[in-house]
């Protein structure tokens, strides 16, 4: 990902059109703690890095658009910026959408005990096209806002269907026991939605681990391309929703054609039927006096072959 030098500067009018990846990496405890490193350490030092993150441009962009006054609630522009609530960051998790310091300082704290619990730390990141954004109303490339609060929820949304299905078990032994967190960073040329998850108390579950005793980190394919999907789809617009229907719509007609249409020359075939069986007798038949036909004249060859002149035998 190339370095943009401010916030929300995506690059708009790229000729690929690919929409929403999903790249993953996880992190052993025993590997970070060889290099000094503690999980917790990321919430500030780089999830947090406020050359990354900003909640400044968070706006709905239906408050945008309109001329209605919204109330200042959760779901709406101004009332969750974080000018406006003070104390809060653009971290969220499944209990919100801003953490507070305290918030921020239970999960740094939580994080800590899951590695020291020889756990893994798993990273997936969201990287969204500018052209994806605008097209589905979740960025102005005008007035650079992002509408954050709904990517965020997007990402609410996902995460649990992953733990649960992600790997051989579920994650957690109990609601509680997987510790997550994501952030929007927007120093890029494409948004990347970061989220870090670990389990929190010791893994000892034999099919989760490997024979060394350490627990496996491979995420499942098939779990991660059913979240890719559901993110995405959680955030498209209606406008491409319908204009995916259309074309699904279009696609069962011709398939509903294209079946009609066997169906039809199945049944012309069957007409013919009968006749074609006739003819294979007869063709049968055919071969078979052709054969006892070559029989009579091959024994006809081997008489004159030993027929003698002087003798007339």
């Amino acid at each position: 990902m190339a370095k943009t030098g401010g916030f929300a500067n995506f690059t708009l009018g790229e000729s690929s059109k690919a929409s929403v990846l999903l790249p993953t990496h996880f992190t052993t405890a025993s590997k970070a703690s060889k290099k000094g490193q503690k999980f917790g350490d990321l919430v500030r030092t780089y999830a947090a890095k406020g050359s990354k993150v900003t909640d400044e441009n968070n706006l709905a962009l239906h408050d945008l658009l309109t001329d209605e006054v919204q109330p200042e609630n959760e779901s709406f522009g101004y009332g969750t910026r974080f000018s406006a609530t003070g104390d809060t960051h653009p971290l969220f998790n499944g209990d919100t959408l801003n953490m507070t310091d305290a918030e921020m300082n239970t999960l740094e704290d939580r994080l800590n005990t899951a590695q020291g619990n020889g756990n893994i730390l798993h990273e997936m990141a969201f990287s969204i096209r500018g052209d994806w954004l605008v097209e589905n109303g979740l960025y102005d490339p005008e007035t650079k806002q992002l509408d954050q609060d709904r990517l965020k929820r997007a990402e609410q949304n996902i995460v649990q269907d992953l733990f649960d299905r992600g790997f051989k078990l579920p994650l957690g032994e109990s609601p509680d026991d997987v510790v997550w967190f994501g952030v929007i960073h927007q120093d890029t040329d494409h948004l990347n939605m970061h989220l870090w998850f670990t389990k929190e108390s010791r893994e000892t579950r034999p099919e989760m681990m490997h024979k060394s005793g350490e627990p496996k980190g491979v995420l499942n394919f098939t779990a991660k391309k059913q979240a890719e999907s559901h993110f995405r789809y959680g955030l498209e617009s209606e406008a491409v929703k319908r204009a995916r229907g259309d074309v699904f719509e279009a696609v069962g007609e011709y398939r509903s054609s294209m079946k009609q249409d066997a169906l039809l020359t199945l049944d012309e075939t069957n007409k013919y039927l009968p006749t074609l069986r006739k003819f294979l007798r007869l063709f049968q038949r055919t071969l078979e006096a052709v054969g006892r036909l070559v029989i009579r004249i091959d024994l006809l060859l081997m008489k004159r072959a030993i027929w003698s002149p002087q003798t007339g035998k």
